[in-house]
């Protein structure tokens, strides 16, 4: 059995929400109830992040997905690499 920790983090690395799943469970199971209790300006998550129903919620919330599109899909949507690096600092 394995744990997956998630978390959202602020733009200094510093968590501000927390959830704990079986490590089977796909982590974008865990995105839309860690963001019920924040509004950030902008999410920054990987392709595995990359599903119309996340990144419509985010747009409706007034969100910045920045999340690249996965190799499969047929309608790329731009993203903010220059900023989707800053992804790195959690990701260490």
């Amino acid at each position: 059995m394995t744990t997956k920790i998630h978390a959202i983090c602020d733009a200094l690395g510093n968590p501000v929400e927390l959830g704990i799943t079986p490590g089977q469970d796909a982590d974008i199971t865990q995105a839309e109830p860690l963001l019920e209790n924040i509004d950030p300006d902008a999410f920054l998550a990987d392709k595995a992040y990359d599903a119309d129903r996340l990144i419509d919620r985010l747009i409706q919330r007034g969100i910045t997905p920045v999340i690249p599109p996965k190799r499969s899909r047929t309608t790329r949507r731009k993203t903010d690499f220059s900023l989707y690096r800053e992804r790195n600092l959690v990701e260490r």
